[in-house]
Parts: C-alpha cells; structure tokens; sequence
C-alpha cells in the first residue's frame, strides 16, 4: 500500500507536489483519468521527480488504456536523492498506447520506500526534451539564420552562404534540472 498526499506544500515546484510513500513491497500511485485520454496528437508524459534523502527512489512508470487493463510497456526511472530532475517518457517508449485511462508510479525494489515526489506531470505534444526556453532558443537562432541570410543577399553574397555557416547549424541542447 501506500501513503499518498496529493496537495504536499513543501517541497514542490509550485504550490504543491504529490508525496508518496510506500509502505509495501510493489506498492503504486495510480493517477486516474474520468474517461480514457485518446493519445492521438501526444507523444509524451513529462514531469518532475525528487527522490527521498539519502539514496533516492527506485521506480517504474507505465499506463492503463482502461480500468481493467491493456498495460503499457514499463519505463524504469530513479528520482534522484533531494533534487528534483525532469524526466520525459516518449509514448512510444511506452508501447505506443491508443489510450490512457491511468498513469501508474510503481515501486521497482520488492521493498517498502521512503517518501518522494511527484510534480507537473503533463501528457504533451511535441518534440521530446524541447521545451519552453530550448523552443525559445531554436526560434531566435532561426530567425538568426534568416536575418544572416537576408543581410548576405542584400550585400551581393551567394544565396546558400548563410546555410554553410557552422556557427549557425545547431541549436544547443537547452535541457536542464531544476
């Protein structure tokens, strides 16, 4: 079984995280939609996690497309000890589900464990890993290139130099922990 506390005030990222504790071996959270969600148009479920100090939390997530079955494949993850990290689960990771009725947080040890947390667990869609300030970024650097280009032409330069500029071919990786 477990202890679960779905308004937790501290620690929690905004106003409040959900605690759990599990105070048996293989024990869960299980989020539970009011109807199955269609996942048409989603592609990941991303969220953050703080594990118990010391050691963090061993854990597998996976997903329902009803109440009485059709598991996902699961993901095995470890909240890391008194920090919280980001972490993205790709639907096709997770067998590609059509539907999800339930999100489950499980232990993964076969033994009871100490309190962690759960925050800002959202269904997306989109590219894996970009977020809200990496999108920023792709778009500034686009439009970087675009103005680079432009400015080229209009000085005489070959149309496809901007496009040959190394300093302009990659957006950096912007993905972080909080």
């Amino acid at each position: 079984s477990s202890t679960i506390n779905l308004s937790n005030p501290n620690p929690a990222l905004g106003s409040a995280s959900i605690a759990v504790t599990f105070t048996d071996a293989w024990a869960g959270l299980s989020l539970r939609a009011t109807a199955p969600v269609n996942t048409s148009g989603y592609t990941v479920i991303r969220f953050w996690a703080r594990g118990a100090t010391p050691g963090g939390n061993a854990l597998r997530l996976n997903t329902y497309s009803t109440d009485g079955g059709g598991a996902s494949a699961d993901i095995d993850f470890s909240a890391p000890p008194g920090a919280w990290q980001q972490f993205t689960m790709t639907l096709a990771a997770l067998g590609s589900p059509a539907a999800i009725a339930r999100i489950n947080i499980q232990d993964r040890t076969g033994a009871a464990q100490p309190t962690f947390y759960i925050d800002e667990l959202e269904l997306l869609s989109g590219a894996p890993g970009l977020d809200d300030g990496a999108l920023e970024v792709l778009i500034e650097l686009l439009e970087l290139r675009l103005e680079t280009r432009e400015q080229r032409q209009a000085i005489g330069g070959a149309p496809g130099e901007a496009d040959e500029d190394p300093t302009l071919s990659r957006a950096p990786d912007c993905r972080g922990t909080r």
